[in-house]
């Protein structure tokens, strides 16, 4: 997995969310409550991880997922640490554990009162491919077509939804069905026509 300039934008902006700037959006829309243990270990994390200090960013998000439990809001901190600690996984090219972590994260994630819909729709993008890396095709299309209902639901950046379509349309193609994936591939060519000059914040990529 290719760490992205997007992604690393991303962790740019979910940092300056939990140093409490305001005005900044982020895809987790968690609601800083003060300068807590899980607030701090976390942004340590993310920041170790776009810095590429992976030990560090283990350290760092574990605990915080060891802390997670502390304040309000309990499940949806832990299951955005389950997710944090999936993408390190996936920088690790640690297939099978990054998939287990968000398998734990995707229920805790979606029984929060107030669902994240940009955030659910990343991490079931992220899951999907992760499921593509390990061939299992059946899960990976399951998972990247609830993807790409959710990230049709949600405000996030066109050329987002285009990325989950065209990872969609991968997964076909590998399951033979190149018809139904030039329909999404189109669909995704198309929002980028319309969206031309905004960035992803997630890529594509081909699975091995």
């Amino acid at each position: 997995m290719k760490w992205s300039r997007g992604r690393s934008l991303q962790v740019v902006i979910w940092l300056a969310v939990l140093a409490g700037f305001a005005g900044v959006a982020s895809y987790r829309q968690y609601p800083v409550v003060g300068p807590d243990h899980w607030s701090r270990a976390t942004g340590d994390g993310l920041r170790a991880l776009a810095e590429g200090r992976l030990g560090d960013a283990d350290r760092s998000l574990t605990d915080a997922l060891e802390h997670s439990d502390s304040l309000a809001g309990a499940d949806y901190r832990r299951g955005t640490s389950y997710q944090n600690l999936g993408d390190l996984r996936c920088k690790q090219m640690r297939w099978q554990d990054a998939a287990d972590l968000y398998e734990r994260a995707l229920p805790l994630l979606e029984s929060n009162p107030n669902p994240s819909l940009p955030q659910i729709g990343l991490l079931l993008n992220e899951f999907g491919w992760v499921e593509t890396k390990l061939g299992r095709w059946d899960r990976a299309e399951s998972l990247l077509r609830r993807a790409v209902q959710i990230r049709e639901q949600a405000a996030i950046a066109p050329a987002d939804r285009a990325v989950t379509l065209d990872n969609l349309a991968i997964v076909l193609v590998a399951r033979g069905r190149g018809p139904e994936a030039g329909k999404y591939a189109a669909r995704a060519r198309a929002i980028r026509a319309s969206s031309a000059g905004v960035t992803s914040t997630r890529r594509t990529e081909d699975p091995d």
